[in-house]
């Protein structure tokens, strides 16, 4: 992608750096049959006190995308190639201490499933106030009070007693508030939130998402929120990058993306978000065949084989991201044509 390309659709207030760019990142899992690319030339700007939602179906390379950006690619994975440059720097060329500093004061990371990513044997005042204490300098009783104050901001009724529990005497929704509790000790200025809301139910998930956006606002903190669920990015993302197959096939704001959809991934994405009409009965609409496997890619657009509009031509199209209107990228030459 051009840097005017990118520039162009890094939001309303362009004239300010974006405070993450991501450009032809390429991230490598090795197997016995070769090298599967889980990110594929992937390119994405989050500006200042932006909400960039993330989305695609699972396996399209959303989350070890963001656990490139904090340097927590699982093992044997590994970063092939690309620039990820967090404020005018390439954390890829971090030290592991610098990127510990990174992840302590600058950018955190919510997981998607609270249970596996907090210690079941210690307590969550524990596992707060040792985050404090590593990441703060703070002693044992200003990180405990710290705590407090963090599990109380997040909406942790009685917090001072909350401390002392251990994360199976959570519920998830409590589960998931201690975790953002977590993440926000060190007042980052980049949240990545990755399927925060999974596993919640549809009240939870909401109190969930407001209270990202709440803490958004109060800080003026940029996120990544990752998704499969278009709902959930329609009514929190500023602007929105689809993913497929490890590549990103679409960028927009997200009252355009949602109104005038251009990547036939993206169309498809759309049309499959069920819709209810009182009254009304209505079939739910699926994307047809399965999604590639990663081993096999060959040139061209990878969606192509499920595409409604697909030409000879697909096999050769580059991928590049190329506008489609002022704020609006894709990576299909051939869709404008089919409207």
């Amino acid at each position: 992608m051009s840097t005017d390309a990118a520039r162009r659709a890094q939001g309303p207030d362009s004239k300010v750096p974006p405070l993450l760019t991501i450009e032809g990142l390429r991230i490598g899992f090795p197997s016995l049959e070769g090298v599967v690319l889980a990110a594929n030339d992937a390119h994405l700007t989050v500006g200042q006190g932006e909400v960039l939602g993330l989305v695609g179906e699972s396996g399209s390379g959303k989350s070890v995308t963001c656990r490139a950006i904090v340097g927590m690619v699982p093992h044997p994975g590994a970063v092939l190639g690309g620039r990820i440059d967090y404020d005018g720097r390439d954390v890829l060329e971090f030290s592991r201490s610098e990127m510990r500093q990174l992840r302590a004061r600058e950018i955190a990371m919510i997981f998607q499933d609270p249970a596996s990513a907090l210690n079941p044997v210690f307590t969550v005042g524990h596992q707060i106030s040792e985050v404090l204490r590593l990441n703060a300098g703070l002693g044992r009783r200003a990180a405990r009070t710290r705590s407090i104050e963090l599990l109380e901001r997040v909406g942790i009724p009685a917090p001072d007693r909350r401390m002392s529990a251990h994360p199976h005497e959570l519920s998830g929704g409590m589960r998931q508030r201690v975790m953002i509790a977590m993440a926000l000790a060190g007042e980052p200025r980049l949240l990545l939130a990755d399927e925060p809301t999974t596993a919640l139910d549809v009240t939870i998930q909401d109190q969930v998402l407001r209270l990202l956006e709440d803490l958004r606002r109060e800080r003026n903190m940029s996120m990544i929120l990752v998704s499969h669920d278009m709902g959930v990015i329609g009514t929190t993302a500023d602007r929105v990058a689809v993913m497929y197959a490890g590549r990103i096939v679409e960028v927009a704001p997200t009252d355009v993306l949602f109104s005038r959809p251009d990547h036939p991934y993206t169309r498809a994405l759309i049309d499959a978000m069920p819709q209810l009409v009182p009254g009304e009965r209505s079939a739910l609409r699926t994307i047809p065949g399965q999604p590639p496997d990663l081993l096999e890619l060959g040139a061209g657009c990878p969606f192509a084989s499920r595409c409604p509009m697909a030409r000879d031509e697909c096999s050769e199209v580059s991928m590049e991201l190329t506008p489609v209107s002022a704020a609006q990228l894709s990576a299909c030459p051939f869709a404008r044509s089919e409207t």
